[in-house]
């Protein structure tokens, strides 16, 4: 038997930074995915590029009682998000995965469960949840739900660079930059659904934090929203690809045509999502 699901995934983050002693992010879906199929079938050898999935399969299995059943499936992941950019690829194959063992197991959804299993694996993204939530990344012990999430649009600039997002937080890096005094705004941004509110906390968050990883393109991107009369910027704090905040797909559109090339990084349109409903296994 095989079981198969869908899930979106992130373009970097819109808040990352430490808050009330607490280092937090909130990052939104967008419209990249990837597919995970779970087969019942015996495993003889593990594949090493699905190596994440097949350790949330054993605590997941673990969790249930069955980690007997550890070698009897086989995970195939066909994916359209990049991976090692930022673009919450491993969040969205372990959510995919999840959705799979509880069609398998006849099991109920539990966000609290997901939550525990996804961080014992790595640091994960807020996607996990159904509605934008600020989210203690690292252990999980502390989320804030904001809002429903918000449709925009964003003109990508996706990098070369490959940044292990385990390797990433475990080096000795400087700690994320304090940015208590963006709360009001990212309040505000969801109580007015304000794109515009919420482009001024996605760039204040990267811009901030740059001395944690270094973009050389940054000012080049922050040109190139003002001349293309973008909202403002958003960027993967442990990945390469920063994107310009657009509230509508006309806006988008007349920015990619005037084709502005930046060296070493592919340029491409996306839009995030108002709704995941439709991803994650229903009660």
């Amino acid at each position: 038997m095989n079981y198969v699901s869908k899930y979106p995934g992130s373009l970097g983050e819109i808040f990352q930074g430490n808050m009330k002693d607490k280092d937090l992010l909130l990052s939104f879906p967008c419209d990249i995915y990837t597919e995970v199929t779970l087969k019942e079938e015996k495993r003889i050898d593990l594949d090493k590029n699905n190596n994440k999935c097949y350790e949330f399969l054993k605590a997941v299995l673990k969790t249930w009682g069955y980690e007997r059943l550890y070698k009897d499936f086989i995970i195939n992941i066909k994916s359209d998000i990049p991976r090692g950019k930022g673009f919450a690829s491993s969040t969205a194959d372990i959510c995919a995965l999840y959705n799979c063992l509880l069609k398998c197991f006849n099991k109920k959804f539990s966000e609290e469960e997901l939550i525990v299993l996804a961080v014992s694996i790595e640091p994960t993204d807020s996607i996990i949840f159904e509605n934008a939530t600020l989210f203690q990344y690292k252990d999980g012990k502390f989320s804030l739900e904001l809002g429903n999430y918000m449709e925009f649009y964003v003109m990508v600039y996706e990098g070369q660079r490959l940044i292990n997002t385990i390797d990433f937080n475990n080096t000795s890096i400087g700690g994320l930059a304090k940015l208590d005094y963006l709360e009001k705004d990212l309040m505000e941004a969801f109580n007015e659904k304000s794109i515009r509110k919420l482009a001024k906390v996605s760039t204040d968050s990267i811009v901030l934090n740059e001395g944690r990883l270094h973009y050389s393109i940054l000012n080049d991107v922050i040109k190139i929203c003002e001349y293309t009369e973008g909202l403002g910027i958003i960027g993967a704090h442990s990945g390469d690809v920063l994107g310009i905040i657009y509230e509508d797909e006309q806006s988008l559109k007349k920015g990619l045509d005037l084709n502005i090339k930046v060296k070493d990084y592919r340029c491409y349109g996306i839009k995030t999502l108002s709704s995941i409903d439709r991803y994650r296994k229903k009660v």
